[in-house]
C-alpha cells in the first residue's frame, strides 16, 4: 500500500506540474509544425518563419502569466527536478527575446535563406535549441541540466555547420562537434562523482 500510495502520489506531482510548463510544450508544439509545414507544404518558407515566430511570442506570453502562478518563492516540478523561479522566468522570456531577433536575423541571411538545403529546417533546429535553453533554466537536477545541454549542444553543432561547403568551414564544425562530446564525457564524470559524494543528483542537496 505505501508503494502504490507513492507511485500515485509522483503521478500526481508530474500532472499537476506539467501547466507550469506551457511556454517549453508551445515550443514543441511550434517544432513539430514547423516540420510538418515543410513535408507537406509546396513553399513552406514563409510559414514556418512565421510559425517560428508566433512560437516564440506565445512562449513570451505564457511566461509572462507564470509570475502570477508561481508566487516569490518559486515552485518545485517533477519530483524536485525542475525549480520554476521569478528569476528563471525573466531569463525564459529574454532568451525567447533572443529567440526573435535570432530569427529575424537569420531570415534576412541571404547565405541562409538562398542555400540548397533550404531553411525551414534551421528555424526547426533554432526551436530545439531554444527549447533546451528554457529546459537548462529551470533545471534543478543535474541530470535534467546533462541532457539540457547536450539537446542545445547537437542543436549548435547542426546550426554551425549548416551552411558548410568547403573543406575549412566543414573542419571546423566536426571539430567543434568532437570538442563538444570530449566536453560532455567529461562533464558526465564529474557528475558521477558528485553523485558519489553526496548520493543525490537534485543541485541543492549535493552544492
Amino acid at each position: 500500500m505505501i508503494e502504490a500510495y507513492n507511485i500515485s502520489g509522483s503521478l500526481q506531482n508530474i500532472v499537476d506540474s506539467i501547466p507550469f510548463l506551457a511556454p517549453e510544450f508551445t515550443l514543441v508544439a511550434g517544432f513539430l509544425i514547423a516540420i510538418l509545414l515543410d513535408l507537406f507544404v509546396k513553399k513552406p518558407e514563409k510559414p514556418v518563419f512565421f510559425t517560428a515566430l508566433i512560437t516564440f511570442v506565445v512562449g513570451i506570453g505564457l511566461s509572462v502569466c507564470q509570475f502570477s502562478q508561481i508566487g516569490e518563492d518559486g515552485v518545485f516540478l517533477f519530483a524536485d527536478m525542475v525549480q520554476l523561479t521569478p528569476k528563471g522566468v525573466l531569463f525564459k522570456i529574454l532568451i525567447l527575446l533572443g529567440a526573435i531577433c535570432s530569427l529575424i536575423f537569420f531570415n534576412s541571411d541571404k547565405r541562409i535563406t538562398a542555400h540548397s538545403k533550404g531553411v525551414n529546417d534551421f528555424y526547426s533546429i533554432l526551436i530545439a535549441a531554444v527549447l533546451a535553453m528554457l529546459v537548462l533554466v529551470s533545471a534543478s537536477n543535474l541530470l535534467i541540466v546533462f541532457i539540457a545541454i547536450e539537446m542545445l549542444s547537437l542543436s549548435s553543432y547542426l546550426m554551425v555547420s549548416y551552411t558548410a561547403e568547403q573543406g575549412r568551414q566543414m573542419e571546423a564544425g566536426m571539430k567543434y562537434m568532437l570538442f563538444g562530446v570530449t566536453a560532455s564525457a567529461i562533464m558526465l564524470y564529474g557528475i558521477s562523482f558528485i553523485y558519489g559524494f553526496s548520493g543525490s543528483l537534485n543541485l541543492r542537496e549535493c552544492v
